[in-house]
């Protein structure tokens, strides 16, 4: 096999290139992950905090998402959409 310019890999040789392009790529992905779970846990918390004062869920006409509002978003061509809303009582 051949990885990089020219420069051949025996069979059974550990490929040390490899598995650090392996733990750069598992880094980025926790990072992404972890950013997107910071947003996920602000919706949930706000969620968890509406439902207990007495909101219910309820269907609307998918529209934008309104900025700063925390939500589940569909990703749509060209925009972002949420089709349910928890109401006041």
């Amino acid at each position: 096999m051949l990885y990089g310019v020219g420069v051949q890999v025996p069979p059974g040789a550990p490929n040390f290139q490899k598995g650090i392009r392996l733990k750069y790529l598992i880094l980025t992905s926790l990072l992404a992950l972890g950013a997107c779970n910071a947003q996920t846990m602000e919706y949930f918390r706000t969620v968890e905090q509406q439902r207990a004062a007495g909101y219910k869920w309820e269907q609307i006409s998918c529209r934008q998402v309104t900025p700063g509002v925390p939500a589940l978003t569909l990703d749509m061509p060209g925009s972002k959409v949420v089709c349910n809303k928890l109401v006041k009582p």
